[in-house]
């Protein structure tokens, strides 16, 4: 499965709430999210973050799901292979993967408010340590993702995608407190 969204940085999400019940944009759910990512322990096999990819363990009020992210295919915004499978029990997948020689690596927490708009999926988010981001993913269709983003983005009055992760994100924050 492909994956294709993008990410812009904002100072408030107000203006873009009201933006998208202006065009009829369907609210589809408010959750918490805790994102935890791994790593292989003192490069067993390598670094995921050096082949551009990343294992995560999402966990939220309705379960929880472990999602592979393959390395960022070429395009103006972020498309990746995305593999997910739901997790009936968090704790375990966790002991697992470290019985593995993976290891937590980072944590990303956010607030997020979902509303469907045509082919895409715009996510309103606060994330801890970050700020308020706006994120707008592809959900399928017939139509070319690249241009259905550009299309929603120009609608929502967004400009200047970031390119990175949340993890990426607060991994450079958390090298910038250590060298502060």
């Amino acid at each position: 499965m492909l994956e294709t969204e993008a990410k812009f940085r904002v100072e408030s999400l107000e203006p873009v709430r009201r933006r998208l019940k202006d065009l009829g944009a369907v609210f589809l759910e408010a959750c918490e999210e805790t994102d935890i990512y791994y790593n292989y322990e003192a490069e067993v096999c390598g670094d995921l973050a050096l082949s551009d990819e990343a294992l995560r363990l999402r966990i939220s009020k309705g379960g929880a799901e472990l999602t592979y992210k393959g390395p960022r295919l070429e395009g103006p915004y972020k498309s990746r292979v995305e593999l997910t499978v739901t997790v009936s029990d968090p704790a375990m997948m966790s002991e697992i993967l470290r019985h593995i020689g993976l290891a937590e690596a980072a944590v990303v927490r956010k607030k997020r408010e979902k509303y469907g708009l045509g082919d895409t999926v715009i996510s309103l988010d606060s994330v801890e340590r970050l700020g308020t981001f706006v994120e707008i993913e592809y959900a399928g269709g017939r139509g070319d993702a690249s241009k259905t983003i550009s299309r929603v983005a120009g609608l929502l009055g967004l400009t200047n995608p970031t390119s990175k992760s949340y993890l990426e994100l607060i991994v450079e924050g958390t090298a910038g407190e250590r060298h502060a």
